[in-house]
């Protein structure tokens, strides 16, 4: 799974990565942990393209979870209609540049910190959905989508989220109609041997 994450990058980075020419309209520090039921940056396949703050833990309303939804596995979300239905028509990108997966072993679970050894900034492929409040929209929330883990993670857990190749921005941020199959192909484990990690404090 992916719980916490990081985006310490400047705005002018965020910014040539993704193509955007729009300075958001809200502040962005750096921050080294960010968790469920926070708002996070995305950027959503949403006309014109832009960052947005969405509430990192999808609420559903089937989902009695505070945290809600934080992550769907790319290998059967699409298999359940509920969540092929926001392949279809509700993706975002989840802005990033390091992620932590936790190593368990006989006495605790040990954080490790994952980053590009370019340390470049990056997205996670995601989902999202209105968040709802007696039958108004109050903003959206999202989820991460996993998948098995590149050789670099594997040694500390078995999963990871899914790095979107920048060759796929576009077409997962399209408002048209993409075909299935199209956006699948990018639901996949990272290449072996671009990743770093190193184990971090608890704290």
């Amino acid at each position: 799974m992916c719980g916490r994450y990081t985006l310490r990058a400047g705005i002018d980075a965020i910014l040539s990565e993704f193509g955007i020419q729009t300075l958001p309209g809200f502040d962005l520090k750096p921050r080294y942990n960010i968790a469920p039921t926070q708002d996070a940056i995305v950027i959503p396949n949403i006309e014109p393209r832009q960052l947005h703050l969405f509430r990192f833990g999808m609420v559903l309303p089937f989902l009695d979870k505070p945290s809600g939804l934080i992550n769907v596995r790319a290998e059967t979300f699409t298999k359940k209609p509920y969540f092929a239905n926001m392949l279809r028509t509700k993706r975002c990108l989840v802005v990033a540049d390091g992620f932590y997966e936790w190593k368990k072993d006989a006495r605790r679970a040990r954080p490790f910190f994952f980053r590009f050894r370019d340390g470049r900034v990056f997205a996670f492929a995601g989902i999202f959905t209105p968040l709802e409040e007696e039958g108004e929209e109050r903003g959206y929330s999202f989820a991460i989508i996993t998948t098995s883990p590149c050789k670099e993670v594997s040694v500390v857990h078995d999963r990871m989220p899914v790095i979107m190749p920048r060759e796929g921005y576009d077409v997962w941020l399209s408002s048209e109609r993409v075909d299935n199959e199209k956006l699948l192909s990018f639901l996949h484990p990272l290449e072996d041997g671009l990743l770093e990690s190193y184990e971090v404090s608890t704290m």
